[in-house]
């Protein structure tokens, strides 16, 4: 493998803001700081990528009015995700016509774990009172596709990329259950990255700016607002075991 590294990032303490609200279960399928970790950029030459991902999210909401999740509607919610990403990156013997310009696909299976305490009820007529419930789950998530991640070098520290992802309902969802592995819709990102990686110091800067469209949730018929984010990293990388570690934020 000519290009390997391993990232972990930890989100510890988030909470849920009312700009969430119009989302689902109170998130989309983008979560802070999945867009941006170590060396995202495509890589310059023909070359096959594995990483591991770590996310931990925790959050609450504990407004007034109630929150919609799986058919539910919940007060006083807890949740928190654990997420292990595996992602394989394909950067094919492609030329675009110019040297600066690269091309790659990429793909993430991830495996979830899931917690969620509420009190809750059923949306519809006639439902039992709210009562207090905890579930949780673990499998298979919502399956992560990139087939377009193009990328422009200004100058061998500094490049322009856009890629374009797909979230695939490829989880276990349920009606009715606070816990699920998967949101039972499909979601479109796309996403504009400024990165600078300084090949003799080994500093890393990137800002990713991207948005999430949403389809229906065909057994809820709920359909989420459109997401917009802004992820950064800074990070200092060394040489390690024939290719490279990290550490940063």
């Amino acid at each position: 493998m000519k290009f390997k590294y391993f990232v972990l990032a930890t989100l510890v303490g988030a909470s849920l803001s009312p700009f969430v609200r119009a989302e689902e279960g109170g998130s989309g399928h983008y979560l802070p700081g999945a867009m941006s970790s170590f060396a995202d950029s495509v890589p310059p030459q023909e070359t096959f990528v594995t990483r591991f991902n770590f996310l931990n999210y925790r959050g609450n909401y504990s407004r007034v009015q109630p929150l919609p999740i799986a058919g539910l509607r919940a007060v006083g919610l807890d949740a928190e995700s654990t997420a292990a990403g595996f992602t394989f990156l394909w950067r094919p013997p492609v030329c675009l016509g110019n040297e600066n310009w690269s091309y790659a696909m990429s793909a993430t299976l991830p495996y979830v774990w899931m917690d969620v305490t509420a009190t809750a009820k059923l949306d519809v007529p006639g439902a039992p009172p709210a009562v207090k419930r905890s579930d949780s789950i673990s499998g298979l998530g919502d399956i992560v596709l990139m087939p377009l991640m193009l990328n422009y070098k200004l100058n061998p520290d500094l490049n322009i990329n856009f890629r374009l992802a797909a979230y695939a309902p490829t989880g276990s969802y349920e009606v009715g259950q606070l816990a699920n592995t998967g949101k039972n819709f499909w979601t479109m990102e796309p996403t504009l990255a400024v990165m600078y990686f300084g090949q003799e110091n080994g500093i890393e800067a990137s800002l990713f700016l991207g948005s999430d469209f949403n389809w229906e949730n065909p057994d809820t018929n709920y359909k989420s607002g459109t997401q917009a984010h802004l992820d950064g990293t800074l990070a200092q990388h060394f040489p390690l075991w024939g290719g490279f570690a990290g550490v940063g934020v």
